[in-house]
C-alpha cells in the first residue's frame, strides 16, 4: 500500500494536469466568446452543453460509473466557469432577480451563474425591465411552484416583454415545506425560447443524480396551456 506521502504527491502531479487543461480550455472559451459576439450567438447553448455532459457520462468504463454523479457535477461546473468568461469578456455580467439576498431566486441564481453580480430588484416587473433596457443580461424569476402552480404575474410579464427570451427553465432545490419550484432565467440573447411562448413549457422533472452542483438538467417542453391554469 502506497504511503499517504506518495498518493499526496500523485495528487499534485493530477492538479499539474488539471491546472494545463483548465487554463487551455478558458482559453478556447474565451476565443469562442470572440465568436459568439461576432456572429450575435448567445453565451448559453443548452443542447450542447447537455449533449457534452452525456457523451462524457457515456465514455466512462463500467468500473467508473461509481464516479459518474461526481463527474458530472466536475463537466457541468467547468461548463458553468467556460459561461461565466464568456460573460464577462462580452460585458454580460450582471443578472437580474427579485427580492433580497438568501431569497430563493437569489440562491437559483448562483446555483445558475457564477461570477457574476447579482442585481436585487423589488419586483418582478422590475427584473424584465433591466433585461429590456440592457442593465442586466439576464433576469431569474420564479416560474411554477407545485402549491400554487404557475406564477400568473410572470408569465403575464413574459407575454408583454415579447423582445424577451426564456433562456432556461430548471427545479430549484428548497426545503420540502415549499414545495418544488420552478426558475426560469430569461434574456435577450438569439436562440432563446420567446417569453410569449412561455406557457409552453412543462411541468418541472427534478433528475435523479445530480448531485450537489443544484439545479438539475434542464426541464422538459410540455404542450401549452392556457395562461389561466393547469
Amino acid at each position: 500500500m502506497e504511503t499517504l506521502e506518495a498518493l499526496r504527491k500523485k495528487i499534485d502531479s493530477l492538479d499539474e494536469t488539471l491546472r494545463e487543461a483548465f487554463l487551455a480550455r478558458m482559453e478556447a472559451a474565451a476565443a469562442i466568446a470572440g465568436y459568439k459576439a461576432q456572429h450575435g450567438l448567445p453565451v448559453l447553448d443548452a443542447a450542447r452543453e447537455e449533449a457534452v455532459v452525456e457523451k462524457n457520462l457515456a465514455a466512462l468504463g463500467a468500473r467508473e460509473k461509481a464516479m459518474a454523479p461526481y463527474y458530472e457535477d466536475f463537466v457541468r461546473h467547468n461548463m458553468a466557469l467556460s459561461r461565466a468568461l464568456q460573460q464577462a469578456l462580452l460585458g454580460r455580467g450582471a443578472v437580474a432577480y427579485q427580492g433580497v439576498e438568501g431569497a430563493f431566486s437569489h440562491i437559483a441564481l448562483t446555483r445558475l451563474f457564477q461570477h457574476v453580480r447579482a442585481q436585487a430588484y423589488p419586483t418582478w416587473a422590475e427584473v424584465f425591465d433591466a433585461v429590456a433596457g440592457g442593465d442586466a443580461a439576464y433576469g431569474v424569476l420564479p416560474f411554477e411552484n407545485s402549491h400554487a402552480g404557475d406564477v400568473s404575474e410572470v408569465l403575464d410579464l413574459c407575454y408583454a416583454h415579447r423582445d424577451i427570451c426564456v433562456c432556461d427553465v430548471r427545479p430549484a432545490r428548497q426545503p420540502e415545506s415549499a414545495g418544488r419550484s420552478g426558475r426560469a432565467f430569461v434574456g435577450r440573447e438569439k436562440g432563446c425560447v420567446p417569453s410569449a411562448g412561455a406557457a409552453a413549457v412543462g411541468k418541472v422533472h427534478p433528475q435523479p443524480g445530480a448531485g450537489n452542483a443544484g439545479l438539475p438538467k434542464y426541464c422538459r417542453r410540455g404542450k401549452k396551456r392556457s395562461r389561466g391554469g393547469r
